[in-house]
């Protein structure tokens, strides 16, 4: 279990590290933290967006939990993934990707690497922050 949570701590401070990286000020490079196959669980990515793609690294967990035979599991690792958006004629909103993880699963009875593939569909909210107009003196 000690080790177990070095490997979360270690998780927590890279990914900390990895998301207060100062991106180019362009749109086309993103950053977020969430849950789902873009974040490799519950965690971050960075992210290059293009005009109907979407192609990312991603460092997450994608299970957390406690067992009563097995005690605390942890399967914690990296992803990488890429997401076509104009999979509809009429909008760019719904995409759909593919994401293939690698992750180190800790709990009382395994202790190992493995690799996860999946299918993922994505709809994308339009949410942006107007920054605040400037008063004029």
């Amino acid at each position: 279990m000690p080790n177990c949570r070095n490997n979360l701590l270690k998780l927590l401070v890279f990914s900390s590290l990895l998301l207060s990286i100062n991106l180019n000020a362009e749109e086309r490079y993103t950053y977020g933290i969430g849950l789902g196959s873009l974040y490799n669980g519950l965690g971050g990515n960075l992210a290059i967006k293009n005009t109907n793609s979407l192609s990312y690294l991603a460092i997450g967990c994608p299970a957390i939990g406690y067992g009563s035979g097995s005690g605390f599991i942890s399967t914690c690792g990296l992803g990488a993934g890429y997401i076509k958006s104009n999979i509809f004629q009429n909008s760019s909103k719904h995409g759909i990707g593919i994401h293939l993880g690698y992750s180190y699963i800790d709990n009382a009875e395994v202790s190992e690497f493995g690799p996860q593939l999946g299918l993922s569909y994505v709809y994308f909210l339009d949410f942006r922050v107007s920054k605040p107009k400037k008063e004029k003196d």
